[in-house]
């Protein structure tokens, strides 16, 4: 009879520790990056009141006779399953989505947390604000890079640290080049008839249909209009053997003499009179002819108003970038880009400084005379694509691959590697029949510059942002795995501590060797189902209940054994 007294008992102590359970996971519902826990019971030990028998011959075998005596707990097991994310927009929240744990050092042991809470202290350590232990990682070099086999440390940032000047090197080149560029024409509306035929240079004017009345000597057609530059032109063709001449090529030559062949007048294969600029490019060119009968004796020509049947476009386009030194000055380099006249996929390029520096200069033609080192040639292929690039060469054979520079003010001369592209492809310099848009897109140069902000990506990579627009990383923060995390011992304020069960912690890099991300910017809520633990809280209401009345109907029973002495 005691012995379900007992049992009671140990159903009341089992289900009271199953309720602190359920009681403390409830209280952690909004506990950051808080893991549950359960209770599994198992029964105790059995008395056997009848050992069991197997058949013997006729007789059949028999059970053993058992009874128990009352209920333990199995485990206490901690349910490691992913929390929601809650977003904070504070860079150094933390969250894990998947495997691992955050690795945290008190200078002398490790801790382990899926709680991302943490912030920078005064020296710029990254440290959870509770306790002031320190988050750890792997720390970059000067240059921005994590060695292969860094050591796990204290991650500390240097806020307030200066990025040093970095000379440019190399720009970048990309865009198209336009492959038809213009000369700009003028074309009379009306062509020049002979007697009917198409008029050719040596038509004699009064032989032409636009002469309704014969020429004399001393008639004068009145040439007007604007040179490509824009100047005025102003001229006179007299008629007459002994004056300018009698045919349409006699005119021809007196209109290019007044453009002084800045443009040239012709006959086309129609008659037509047409005025072309000698050279590509924009234009301010124009053409008038005008008929006076100087004696006025009657003669009549009618001569044709010209339009403008191609404009012109330029054959030279510009781009400019900004450049540094080796003591972070800007200078300001303007690269113009000139078209063959002889060559369609032949361009020319000059470099130019708007300030005080000096090019550096070379004998490139072997006169004994220096030439700046600033131009050179690109060359295109039949589609578009890019050939080559090339810098002028010195005379006795070296090679210049680089424009550079002295800056004036006491840096190291800027050599610079103009970047154009790859050879036989389209994403650098090109050149399509569209207008010019060619331009030097970056160059890897830049000034001084203090750290101002940081990210932290997927990986726990940590980058620091300068004012000179530098990005450079500056640490990355560790994460730590284990075969059997609910081996783990908890030691408060959401910390862990390895056991002999947990199994040593696999230390690395979230996305390599452990399976989770970093989520910046957010935080790993408590996995804590409250349904689910108002379920079992009711369950275990039950069971503490149920093993009560156990135990006072013992007691009633031991009362009736006492009243049998009565």
């Amino acid at each position: 009879m005691m012995n379900s007294l007992f049992a009671g008992v140990s159903g009341l102590r089992n289900h009271q520790i199953r309720m602190n359970v359920i009681g403390n996971n409830i209280a952690n519902i909004n506990t950051t990056g808080f893991k549950s826990s359960r209770v599994t019971f198992e029964e105790a030990l059995a008395q056997t009141i009848r050992a069991p028998r197997g058949p013997d011959g006729l007789v059949g075998g028999i059970n053993p006779m058992q009874s128990g005596l009352g209920v333990s707990v199995s485990s206490i097991d901690s349910i490691f399953t992913q929390g929601s994310l809650e977003s904070t927009g504070q860079v150094t929240d933390l969250a894990i989505e998947g495997n691992g744990f955050f690795i945290l050092s008190d200078g002398e042991n490790r801790y382990y947390s899926r709680a991302g809470v943490s912030q920078f202290d005064s020296e710029g350590n990254l440290v959870n604000p509770n306790n002031g232990f320190i988050v750890q990682g792997m720390l970059a070099d000067s240059n921005g890079e994590i060695t292969s086999g860094s050591p796990i440390t204290d991650i500390t940032l240097p806020f307030g640290q200066k990025e040093k000047a970095r000379a440019t090197t190399s720009v970048e080149l990309a865009g198209n080049l336009d492959a038809s560029p213009a000369k700009q024409t003028w074309t009379a509306s009306s062509a020049f008839t002979d007697q009917g035929e198409i008029a050719a240079a040596a038509s004699e004017i009064n032989n032409l249909d636009q002469v309704t009345v014969d020429l004399t000597d001393g008639d004068q057609i009145v040439i007007s209009g604007t040179k490509p530059s824009g100047s005025i032109v102003s001229a006179q063709f007299t008629y007459g053997a002994g004056n300018d001449g009698t045919t349409l090529g006699d005119l021809l030559t007196a209109i290019n003499t007044a453009y002084g062949g800045d443009a040239v007048a012709s006959l086309d294969a129609s008659g037509n009179l047409v005025l072309t600029d000698a050279a590509s490019g924009t234009s301010s060119s124009s053409l008038s002819l005008s008929f006076t009968d100087v004696d006025g004796d009657g003669s009549a020509l009618t001569l044709p108003e010209f339009t403008k049947t191609v404009t012109g476009k330029d054959t030279t386009h510009a781009t400019s970038i900004a450049v540094y030194d080796s003591l972070g000055e800007k200078h300001t380099v303007t690269i113009t880009f000139t078209k063959s006249d002889t060559t369609d996929a032949l361009w020319t390029w000059e470099a130019a400084l708007s300030g005080n520096e000096q090019i550096l200069q070379g004998d490139t033609d072997g006169d004994g005379q220096d030439e700046q080192l600033n131009s050179g040639t690109v060359r295109f292929n039949t589609d578009g694509s890019f050939k080559d690039f090339d810098y002028t060469d010195y005379a006795d054979g070296t090679e210049v691959t680089s424009f550079v520079f002295s800056p004036g003010n006491g840096a190291e001369n800027v050599s610079i590697e103009f970047s154009p592209g790859e050879r036989d492809e389209f994403g650098g310099l090109i050149q399509f029949a569209s207008s010019s848009a060619a331009s030097a897109e970056s160059q890897n140069g830049y000034g001084e510059g203090s750290l101002s902000t940081i990210s932290i990506d997927e990986t726990g990579q940590i980058s620091g942002l300068f004012t000179n627009g530098v990005t450079r990383t500056l640490a990355q923060i560790a994460l730590a795995d284990f075969n059997n995390p609910s081996g783990l011992l908890r030691t408060g304020d959401n910390l862990y501590q390895a056991s002999a069960n947990s199994g040593q912690a696999v230390e690395g890099v979230a996305g390599t060797n452990i399976q989770g991300r970093i989520i910046s910017g957010s935080l790993e809520l408590s996995n804590v189902d409250l349904a689910q633990e108002f379920a079992n809280m009711i369950i275990a209401q039950r069971g503490f209940q149920a093993n009560a009345r156990v135990i006072t109907t013992t007691d009633d029973l031991l009362n009736e054994v006492n009243n049998l002495k009565r």
